[in-house]
């Protein structure tokens, strides 16, 4: 038997918890990367939802405008 299994066998332990640490941190990384663009895909489809309902506003303005010059026409 290798007189220097234990040490061998800590060597082996602190790589592996060594690449697991690398791991972990690259997740980190991963996960704070998708947080920032879920946050600027948020922002965009805030920004699109208030654009939208500008126009949606001012088409029933329009409508309601073009309705009352109908009426008005009729009169």
């Amino acid at each position: 038997m290798d007189p220097n299994w234990h040490a061998q066998l800590m060597v082996d332990e602190i790589n592996k918890q060594s690449e697991r640490d690398a791991f972990l941190k690259e997740t980190h990384d991963t996960l704070l990367q998708m947080q920032e663009a879920s946050k600027q895909e948020s922002t965009i489809n805030s920004k699109r939802f208030i654009i939208q309902t500008v126009l949606s506003v001012a088409s029933l303005i329009v409508a309601a405008i073009a309705a009352v010059a109908s009426i008005i026409s009729l009169l």
